[in-house]
């Protein structure tokens, strides 16, 4: 895999954080995700030790599909709620079953308030 991919998150806030991704490698083929694990890590800013939404594999908030290359990210409103309305940053990381660990997403997130 190479360098992350730059991916804006928009987020209205009482709503459950889903996102869903199906990778191909350059011959068209699909990434198989088996063995892998995933984290993602929602903070204010780049650097910061503090991660206040962490999805992951182990927490079953991010479910990889194997053979069939996808990444299915959800997260319920309940979690999301200690983001409030302003811009976060995130990284996606996965890590194969050798250790390799690689970032494949990073970006911001706009938390857009209730109505």
């Amino acid at each position: 895999m190479s360098a992350a991919a730059i991916y804006k998150i928009s987020y209205s806030q009482g709503t459950t954080l889903v996102l869903t991704m199906e990778l191909s490698n350059d011959d068209n083929s699909l990434v198989d995700f088996t063995g892998f694990s995933a984290e993602m890590r929602i903070g204010v800013k780049r650097g910061s030790s503090t991660v206040l939404v962490n999805p992951t594999t182990d927490n079953t908030q991010i479910v990889l599909g194997g053979a069939l290359g996808t990444i299915d990210i959800q997260v319920s409103p309940e979690i999301m709620e200690v983001l409030s309305p302003k811009t976060y940053v995130y990284d996606l990381t996965l890590t194969s079953p050798s250790g390799i660990v690689t970032r494949l997403l990073e970006g911001t997130v706009v938390v857009n308030a209730k109505v």
